[in-house]
């Protein structure tokens, strides 16, 4: 996007907000910059994406109540508020949309309410000293992007309401520390966990059907010893030095495929059950030269 069409849009955006302020019955004198977030509105709108505009809301803000009564936050409200470390949402909002506080780097802990359904692309992008977040229960998606390079974010669960969770959500939050996800997820998409070197997860969503290319490349600490039955695709690097990965039973045979690289660098892996005979599924051993694998594996043996 534009300079020109960016500015257009926060020229749009202020006058949403005037005019929002006005049906409620209050003057806005000509030329009036709005700065702050003014009592009587229902909504924030989106402010501007480059880092060099400062859209409808003042950049250099610390602190931020958002009043009762806003229903939602738009696309890039408070993005790059370096100074922001701290906003209170009021259970009235149900929508913060795409990249709402990205590159808010001083931002240290948010409490989503209750009826927030989605974190949006990028909401919290880079954030990097965000430490907790608080999720309601009616969270059901995390969207790309969403916590990406939030480096200091410490999550020890995540609701079990979550059924969707996609690209590079949480890529480079090396402080997660999760050890299972919610079993109602389907898909781990593609960078989803990359780099994320604390992440010590157990065990696999028992839902899971497919994991993409790299979702959990580079997590060291990552100790699961099952794939879940469903599961129809491993993708390329998709356990990609995890070099805490001993052994790994799969528990059903992928009908899609494994890809050759699936398990490159996971050094210390030397044992992959399997139910399946030996040729049915290609490209053995994945990537993990140094396993062995057990053909036609039971739970009772080999």
């Amino acid at each position: 996007m534009s300079i020109i069409e960016d500015k257009q849009r926060i020229e749009t955006a202020v006058s949403d907000i005037k005019t929002q302020i006005i049906n409620k019955g209050v003057n806005v004198p000509e030329g009036t910059r709005i700065d702050g977030i003014p009592s009587l509105i229902s909504s924030i709108p989106s402010g501007g994406d480059d880092e060099s505009l400062k859209g409808i809301i003042d950049r250099s803000i610390t602190s931020v109540t958002v009043p009762d009564g806003v229903t939602s936050i738009g696309k890039y409200a408070f993005a790059y508020s370096e100074n922001l470390e701290e906003i209170k949402i009021p259970s009235s909002v149900n929508l913060i949309n795409n990249n709402a506080f990205s590159n808010c780097k001083k931002l240290k802990t948010v409490d989503l309410p209750n009826g927030i359904s989605k974190i949006y692309n990028g909401t919290f992008e880079q954030c990097i000293s965000l430490i907790s977040i608080i999720f309601p229960e009616s969270i059901t998606t995390i969207d790309s992007n969403a916590f990406y390079d939030c480096g200091n974010l410490i999550i020890s669960e995540l609701p079990e309401s979550i059924t969707a969770i996609s690209g590079h959500a949480f890529r480079g939050c090396n402080s997660l520390a999760l050890k299972q996800l919610p079993d109602g997820v389907k898909a781990l998409n593609h960078y989803i966990f990359y780099n994320c070197d604390n992440l010590a997860l157990t065990k696999l969503p028992s839902m899971l059907t497919s994991l993409g290319p790299m979702t959990f490349s580079g997590c060291p600490k990552l100790a699961i010893t099952e794939i879940p039955a469903g599961v129809n695709i491993i993708d390329v690097d998709t356990f990609a030095n995890c070099t805490g990965l001993t052994s790994i039973t799969f528990k059903g045979t992928p009908t899609n495929r494994i890809n050759a690289t699936a398990f490159k660098g996971c050094t210390n892996l030397t044992v992959i059950n399997v139910p399946w005979s030996e040729g049915e599924v290609a490209n053995a051993p994945w990537g993990a030269v140094n396993a062995t694998i057990n053909y036609n594996y039971n739970e009772t043996g080999v």
